[in-house]
């Protein structure tokens, strides 16, 4: 579960200002996902040696993750039916993996 983002940085325009059709121009910004696992879950069971991580006050453990969002710069611009991808920086074999 995540408990707190931290944006750190973030870059505006983004790719060299290139503008991409209706949407404009994007940003990027770059901070830290903060968050817990319950390493009671049968759902965490594929996580190795979770069981020994320090756990904190609350009987979880705590990770930290880098996130990356990328995003039009003008919000009203953007295709209401189009999907917003987003890369989950720590997929397994340490390859992102793009979602939508």
């Amino acid at each position: 579960m995540i408990t707190k983002i931290i944006i750190d940085h973030i870059q505006s325009p983004t790719f060299d200002g290139v503008s991409f059709g209706e949407i404009g121009q994007y940003e990027k910004l770059v901070g830290r996902a903060f968050g817990e696992l319950d390493p009671e879950s049968s759902l965490n069971t594929v996580i190795t040696d979770l069981a020994l991580a320090p756990r904190n006050a609350h009987g979880k453990v705590e990770y930290v993750v880098d996130i990356y969002i990328l995003k039009p710069v003008d919000a009203t611009r953007r295709c209401s039916d189009a999907p917003i991808p987003f890369v989950l920086p720590s997929a397994p074999f340490g390859h992102g993996e793009e979602s939508r």
